[in-house]
C-alpha cells in the first residue's frame, strides 16, 4: 500500500494544513457522513473528500486526486500533483508552434486583390447615383466632402463648360461635373484596368455620348488637348473646367510637367474658363505657376483655384 503523508501532501500542492478543531470535530461526529465501498475506490457523501487508497480506507482528509494503486492511478476530479507536473513540463502548444515558425522560411505572402468600390454622385441631375471603380490602391479618390465644396466654389462655371479631367481615376470629378450641367468631359486615365471602369459606369449612367475616355499618359495627351488647336479645326470658345488632381508625389517628382499643364491651360483656355489643381495641404504654393490663385484647404487637402486672366479680349 502506497499512502502520500499530509505533511508531504500540504508542502506538495501549498494548502494549508487542517486545524486540530476540525481533525477533532471529524472523529467526534461518525455519522456526520455516510460511506459507500464500491471495489477498490471508497466515496464519501457529505463532510470533506476522502483519500482514495488501495485497501479502500477512509480517511477524514482532503483529496489530493491521486494515489498509484496496481499500476495505475486512480481517476478524481480534483487534477493530482503528478499530471500537474507532467503538464508543466511540457511545452505550450502556441510557443511550439511559434518557435517551430521562426526556425522555418517565412513564405510570401499573397497580394490582396482589390474589391471594386463605389462612390456617390453629391450633387446635379444624377445625384445619388453610384460610380464604381476597381478599388485598386494605385487610385486615390476624392473625398466626399472636398468634393462637395470643390463644386461648392465652382458653382455655375461648371454649367455648358467642357470638364477636362486629366488624372480621371474612378472618373467621379468628370460624372460630377456632367451631372451639374457640364455639356462634355474627357476623361485621361493611364490605367487600361480603371479606364474600363470608367466606361463601364457612363454606360450604366447613360452618358456615354457625354464622356470621353481617353486611356494613355496624362502629359501627352494633356498637352494635345489644353494646347492650341489646330489651324484647320473649328474655333471653339466653350469654357473648360480644368481638372488637374494627381497623385501627391507628382507634384515632387515631376513638378515641371505638371506647372508645363498648368500654363497650357492658362494660356489657350477660352474666357471663363476655371483651373483647380489638387494637391496636400503641406504643399509649398509656390511651386505653382504665378497668378492669383485661391486657396483653400479641408483636412489634408488643398485645392488651388485660378481663372485665366483676359486683357482686350485677349488672353494674356
Amino acid at each position: 500500500m502506497v499512502v502520500v503523508t499530509k505533511e508531504k501532501r500540504d508542502v506538495v500542492s501549498g494548502r494549508p494544513p487542517p486545524t486540530q478543531q476540525s481533525r477533532k470535530g471529524h472523529e467526534a461526529d461518525p455519522t456526520g457522513s455516510k460511506s459507500s465501498e464500491t471495489g477498490s475506490e471508497t466515496r464519501r457523501v457529505g463532510g470533506e473528500i476522502p483519500t482514495v487508497t488501495e485497501r479502500g480506507s477512509l480517511r477524514g482528509e482532503p483529496d489530493f486526486g491521486f494515489v498509484p494503486s496496481a499500476g495505475r492511478i486512480a481517476k478524481c476530479k480534483t487534477p493530482g500533483i503528478i499530471s500537474q507536473m507532467s503538464r508543466s513540463k511540457k511545452m505550450p502548444r502556441s510557443r511550439r508552434r511559434g518557435e517551430d515558425a521562426a526556425e522555418l522560411p517565412s513564405k510570401p505572402s499573397k497580394p490582396t486583390k482589390s474589391r471594386p468600390q463605389k462612390l456617390r454622385i453629391i450633387g446635379g441631375s444624377m445625384r445619388g447615383r453610384t460610380v464604381v471603380y476597381h478599388g485598386g490602391t494605385f487610385t486615390r479618390p476624392m473625398r466626399d466632402s472636398v468634393r462637395e465644396n470643390l463644386f461648392n466654389l465652382v458653382g455655375m462655371a461648371v454649367r455648358g463648360a467642357v470638364a477636362i479631367d486629366l488624372f480621371a481615376g474612378t472618373g467621379a470629378l468628370s460624372f460630377e461635373s456632367l451631372s451639374r450641367g457640364a455639356s462634355r468631359a474627357i476623361a485621361i486615365e493611364k490605367s487600361r484596368h480603371a479606364a474600363g471602369f470608367l466606361k463601364s459606369t457612363a454606360e450604366t449612367l447613360g452618358v456615354t455620348n457625354q464622356l470621353t475616355v481617353l486611356n494613355g499618359d496624362a502629359f501627352r495627351l494633356g498637352a494635345g488637348v489644353l494646347g492650341p488647336a489646330s489651324p484647320n479645326a473649328p474655333l471653339d470658345d466653350t469654357p473648360r473646367l480644368v481638372l488637374l488632381c494627381p497623385p501627391y508625389a507628382m507634384w515632387d517628382s515631376m513638378n515641371e510637367q505638371l506647372r508645363v499643364l498648368i500654363r497650357l491651360a492658362m494660356e489657350h483656355s477660352p474666357p471663363g474658363s476655371l483651373i483647380v489643381a489638387e494637391t496636400d495641404k503641406h504643399f509649398d504654393e509656390s511651386r505653382l505657376p504665378p497668378g492669383d490663385w485661391d486657396h483653400r484647404v479641408y483636412g489634408g487637402t488643398r485645392l488651388s483655384l485660378i481663372e485665366p486672366l483676359i486683357q482686350c479680349g485677349l488672353r494674356s
